[in-house]
């Protein structure tokens, strides 16, 4: 949701309405991601399935064991725009375990 929704949800909402500046300093920037049932891509973003990973990749370690792949954000992926936080770069792919 960005901040002018959010302020009109605040606004339409007597109870909220006092409390509107609380939250507005609350609000953070923030990616919204929607899952698909179809099957990926090597380099699309996705949870679960192997990671896509260079040669020699050394898979992360706990003192039990492996940690498990949760998912690969790709961000050229990620649309442009006033709602991508500008922290982000605009390539490269993050893989999550």
């Amino acid at each position: 949701m960005d901040l002018k929704t959010l302020e009109q949800r605040l606004d339409a909402s007597p109870l909220l309405r006092e409390h509107k500046s609380y939250f507005l300093n609350l609000a953070q920037p923030a990616v919204a991601i929607r899952l698909d049932k179809a099957r990926g891509k090597p380099l699309q973003s996705r949870f679960g399935g192997q990671p896509m990973v260079p040669a020699g990749f050394a898979w992360p370690q706990h003192p039990d064991g492996h940690y498990l792949f949760v998912g690969q954000i790709n961000f050229a992926e990620l649309p442009d725009g006033p709602g991508r936080p500008a922290e982000l770069p605009g390539s490269g792919l993050l893989s999550l375990f």
